[in-house]
C-alpha cells in the first residue's frame, strides 16, 4: 500500500505546484521590452501586443514635448492620454521637426514615422500599462531628411549701441624721490573685441548652423554691419581690435604714495533677424530668430589717486 499512497502523494504535490506556478505566469509570455528600428522618412514596423488585462497604451515624452502628442479615438476624436486603452485608436507625436503615427489594430500596433528632421537616431518609447505592470516598445528612429535652410531676414541696421566701463588694472605706487617717475600700462593686453550669435529660447536648435550674415563690426571709430563670413550660434569669436600692445606712460609725482587706476570703455552694438527653415516633407515652415551682440574695447582712461 505504501507505493500507492507515494503516488497519490507526488500527484497532489504536482498539482499544487501547477497551480502556485500560474501565479507567476499570468501576465502573457511576450518579451517585456520589443525593439524596433525605422527609417525616419516613410519607416514603418508592426509589432503584436499582449491584450489581456492591458489598461492604457502611453508614449512617453520629455515634458516639455507633450504638447506634440495626441491621442485619437475610431472616430478620429481627440481624446485624454489616460483613456482606456480599448478607446485608443492612434497616437500621433507632430512636431514641426518630427512626426511619428501609431495605430492599434487589435493586437497590433503600426507604427509609422513620416519625418525625422535630426541628423542622428532618435528613440520613441511606447508604455504599454497593464493591471500587472508595464511593457515597452522602443522604437530607434533613423535621421532622414534635414530641414532646409531658404531665407536669411538680416538686419538693415543696427537697433542699439551703449557703452561700459571695466577695471582692468589697479597698483599703488610709492615715489619716495625728490622728482616725479613714471610707470607704464598696457591696458588693451588682455582686452579684446567679442561677438555672440545668440538664438532666441525657442530656438536653440539652430546653435551649429553656419550663417553668412551681416553683423556689427567696429572700424574708423564706429559701428558698421560688415560680412564676417560664416558664423555660427551659439558661439563666440573675437574678430580684429585694438594693438593689445599699446602702452600708456603714466607720471607719478615727486614724494607721492598714489593708487593708479585703468578703466577700459567699451561699444557694444546690437542687431537681430531671422532665418527661414522648410520641412520640405511636412510642407512646414520654419521661422527661427537670432540676436548679435558685439562688443569693442574703443578706448581706456587712468586716474590717479592719492593714498592718505
Amino acid at each position: 500500500m505504501k507505493p500507492l499512497y507515494l503516488i497519490y502523494a507526488l500527484v497532489a504535490a504536482a498539482v499544487v505546484s501547477g497551480c502556485n506556478g500560474r501565479i507567476f505566469i499570468d501576465e502573457p509570455e511576450s518579451a517585456e521590452h520589443i525593439q524596433v528600428c525605422i527609417d525616419g522618412d516613410g519607416g514603418e514596423a508592426t509589432v503584436e501586443i499582449p491584450m489581456s488585462e492591458l489598461e492604457r497604451i502611453v508614449l512617453d515624452t520629455m515634458s516639455g514635448q507633450t504638447r506634440f502628442v495626441s491621442y485619437y479615438n475610431e472616430a478620429g476624436e481627440i481624446i485624454s492620454s489616460h483613456s482606456p486603452a480599448s478607446e485608443v485608436s492612434a497616437i500621433v507625436y507632430d512636431s514641426d521637426f518630427h512626426q511619428l503615427v501609431i495605430k492599434r489594430r487589435g493586437n497590433k500596433l503600426d507604427i509609422h514615422s513620416v519625418c525625422n528632421t535630426a541628423d542622428q537616431t532618435i528613440t520613441r518609447t511606447i508604455r504599454l500599462i497593464y493591471s500587472y505592470g508595464y511593457r515597452y516598445v522602443n522604437v530607434d528612429i533613423g535621421s532622414g531628411e534635414p530641414l532646409e535652410l531658404v531665407d536669411v531676414a538680416c538686419p538693415e541696421e543696427i537697433t542699439d549701441v551703449s557703452t561700459s566701463r571695466k577695471m582692468v588694472s589697479r597698483i599703488t605706487v610709492h615715489n619716495d624721490a625728490p622728482l616725479p617717475t613714471t610707470t607704464e600700462e598696457m591696458p588693451f593686453l588682455n582686452e579684446m573685441p567679442s561677438l555672440y550669435i545668440e538664438s532666441s529660447p525657442a530656438n536653440k536648435w539652430i546653435d551649429g548652423e553656419e550663417l553668412a550674415i551681416p553683423v556689427p563690426l567696429y572700424a574708423g571709430g564706429e559701428w558698421r554691419l560688415s560680412d564676417a563670413g560664416k558664423l555660427r550660434p551659439g558661439h563666440t569669436y573675437h574678430i580684429g581690435g585694438p594693438d593689445r600692445f599699446t602702452k600708456v606712460e603714466i607720471s607719478i609725482p615727486a614724494q607721492s604714495h598714489v593708487t593708479i587706476t585703468t578703466d577700459v570703455i567699451y561699444s557694444t552694438a546690437t542687431t537681430s533677424g531671422s532665418l527661414l527653415f522648410l520641412n520640405r516633407i511636412l510642407d512646414r515652415p520654419i521661422i527661427a530668430e537670432y540676436t548679435v551682440t558685439s562688443t569693442y574695447p574703443i578706448s581706456y582712461e587712468t586716474r590717479i589717486d592719492e593714498v592718505p
